[in-house]
């Protein structure tokens, strides 16, 4: 009867904890990272006698979780690259926005500006119509200058969100952590237990995961380490390290990640990836660091190009004209740790020659070497410089001190052209809308032969405006060029070409058709300025006929390429982000069929469980009736 009894309790015993732990899992089925558990029964020891062992019962084995380390590393591994993408097209397209609306982009001031230019081109001596250039081409200078203030905005938002997402990176580690110190002082068979401080260290992982990507790896004591970067320990054992936004040691204004060791740290922005930190630094350099130097590219080769032109006419007044905008300066900047004094000095010979790359330039000791950030690709310049290279010329100035081995500095082309690019004119009349010199027929010429009207290809020669002839000989076949005014040639005895060009005092012209000798063709001074639309039509083409030196490319053609390009970052971080989330999802499905609660099951189990409890408990009936009736025989 004793055996029955003891029987009958364990099963009570056994079936109370499978129904607490069924109804641990009903209560949990909607709690994030929680692992279906499982009671497992054992049976007692045996009852050995003589000739037999009789059963004893049953024993609490455990209380098992359901995991899988495989798929719960999935689940947290796809989830961190999928909001890394996510951060990814949300940052790139707030960028495509800008680029491309017509409230906030630079294509439609640009095309107003070359209408009003054109409308200038067309009445050249209208007041009304220089004074909408002027308003035209302020509207363009803002417009340059509100993009950059709104890309700097946005390397703003991703410095502050850097920052939030180091700190939730800190608080969970030491979760980690501390979780990790609690199973350390646990007994074996209390570890294997302790499975909801275990799945709430997955779950902070997890969450971790959706910030950096991390790697994991098992001790023997059951804590877990978490590494991150290229191998950087942020969680070992009981101890976490941490990260901090620091200051670039370049850019103060720009905030990098460090790991902070214990009497140092270690910046280790560019070894990170995946989750949200992974998609800011993402976003930053291959989204918000090109358009920045690609806007700045614009404006300074539509500042050279624009200027340089128009000093190659003069205004209503006669006078040449002047720069029409200017163009913010390239930067050098001294790296923070850097030993020597010596800083770089940066100046613009070719825009045509400037690509959208920012510069490392960095010194061993005895040369400098330039290393091109956007491809990675390096040279070496030498020493002392100045040096010139990709359309810059570096200077290290050493005023200040000699540069040490291991010194670097940034140099930046582009970045700040945008922000300084404004309108270098305040009066319309200033606009130079006429060519300097008119070339033009002699009266008395007999032949067929016409001239161009001249144009200016350097107006800094100090001859431009002295007067001069172009004078056929006998038979026409070969022309003079003579100084009026001194009667002395320029050129003697050339052979004509119809149609070739004919350079001279910094002006060119064309002469086409049949001369006949002693035809004579005459360039001076153009002495009907504020009727003369050349340089104007000139200053309009430049939307068509393109900017940068030669004109190889159009201004509207490159901002379109740059919005194609952050147009297909965007599309691509976008498709990222659909590809992500299904595979996430399927691993969140894989996860959930193995760990995850099914309620349906645990309510079969619930009755199932609630049976066995009730049969355990009328094994004790049992068992004391027949108590009872044994003590009924004996009263007997």
């Amino acid at each position: 009867m004793a055996e029955v009894f003891g029987i009958g309790v364990s099963g009570l015993r056994a079936f109370q904890r499978a129904l607490a732990t069924t109804s641990h899992n009903v209560a949990n089925a909607s709690t994030d990272g929680y692992s279906r558990q499982r009671t497992e029964f054992e049976t007692q020891s045996p009852q050995d006698l003589a000739y037999m062992s009789l059963g004893s019962g049953v024993d609490v084995a455990g209380v098992a979780r359901v995991y899988d380390d495989f798929l719960t590393a999935q689940v947290r591994e796809v989830g961190s690259t999928r909001q890394q993408f996510e951060t990814l097209e949300s940052f790139a397209g707030r960028v495509d926005a800008l680029l491309a609306t017509d409230e906030l982009g630079l294509s439609q001031p640009m095309q107003r500006f070359f209408s009003a230019m054109q409308d200038v081109a067309n009445q050249p001596a209208s007041p009304a119509a220089r004074e909408v250039l002027l308003t035209e081409a302020k509207v363009l200078s803002d417009r340059f200058q509100g993009m950059h203030q709104q890309l700097t905005a946005l390397d703003g938002e991703v410095n502050s969100a850097l920052g939030q997402s180091v700190s939730e990176v800190n608080g969970l580690a030491q979760e980690i952590a501390d979780i990790n110190q609690k199973l350390q002082v646990m007994s074996p068979a209390q570890r294997r237990t302790a499975n909801d401080l275990m799945d709430r260290r997955d779950e902070a992982v997890r969450e971790l995961a959706g910030h950096v990507g991390v790697k994991t790896l098992m001790q023997d004591d059951g804590a877990m380490n978490v590494l991150v970067g290229s191998g950087q320990a942020l969680v070992v054992g009981g101890q976490a390290s941490r990260l901090a936004a620091v200051p670039s040691p370049f850019d103060p204004a720009r905030r990098e990640v460090a790991f902070l060791g214990p009497n140092s740290q270690l910046n280790v922005t560019s070894t990170l990836s995946g989750g949200r930190i992974g998609g800011l630094l993402e976003f930053r350099e291959q989204v918000l660091d090109p358009t920045l130097n690609q806007v700045g590219r614009l404006a300074l080769g539509l500042s050279e190009r624009l200027n340089a032109q128009n000093r190659m006419g003069v205004d209503l007044s006669g006078a040449f004209g002047g720069d029409l905008f200017t163009a913010g300066a390239p930067v050098g900047l001294a790296h923070a740790g850097n030993a020597g004094q010596a800083l770089v000095q940066v100046s613009v010979l070719d825009p045509a020659a400037l690509g959208t790359s920012d510069y490392e330039v960095s010194f061993d000791g005895s040369d400098y070497r330039l290393h091109r950030l956007e491809d990675g690709s390096s040279q070496v310049l030498g020493a002392p410089g100045p040096f010139q290279v990709d359309g810059m010329e570096l200077t290290i100035d050493v005023g200040a001190g000699a540069a040490a081995a291991g010194d670097r500095f940034l140099v930046r082309p582009t970045r700040q052209a945008a922000v300084g690019f404004d309108t270098a004119i305040s009066d319309p009349a200033r606009f130079a809308a006429a060519a300097p010199v008119l070339a033009q027929m002699a009266p008395g010429n007999l032949g067929s032969a016409g001239i161009t009207p001249g144009e200016v290809i350097d107006s800094t020669n100090p001859a431009l405006l002295d007067p001069i002839e172009i004078r056929f000989a006998d038979p026409p076949t070969t022309f003079d060029v003579v100084d009026v005014g001194s009667g002395l040639p320029l050129s003697s005895g050339v052979a004509y070409t119809p149609g070739a060009d004919i350079d001279a005092n910094g002006l060119r012209v064309r002469i086409d058709g049949a001369p006949a000798a002693g035809d004579v063709f005459q360039i001076g001074p153009n002495s009907a300025g504020s009727g003369d639309n050349r340089n104007a039509l000139v200053l309009a083409a430049v939307s068509e006929s393109g900017y940068f030196g030669a004109g190889s490319v159009r201004p509207g053609e490159d901002y379109s390429a740059l919005i194609a390009d952050v147009g297909a970052a965007t599309r691509a971080a976008r498709n990222g982000v659909s590809a992500h989330a299904a595979l996430h999802e399927q691993a969140i499905a894989a996860r959930e069929s193995v760990a995850g609660v099914n309620l349906d099951e645990e309510a079969a189990n619930l009755l199932r469980f609630q049976q066995a409890y009730q049969a355990a408990a009328e094994v004790i009936g049992v068992a004391e009736n027949m108590f009872q009736s044994l003590l009924a025989a004996v009263r007997r």
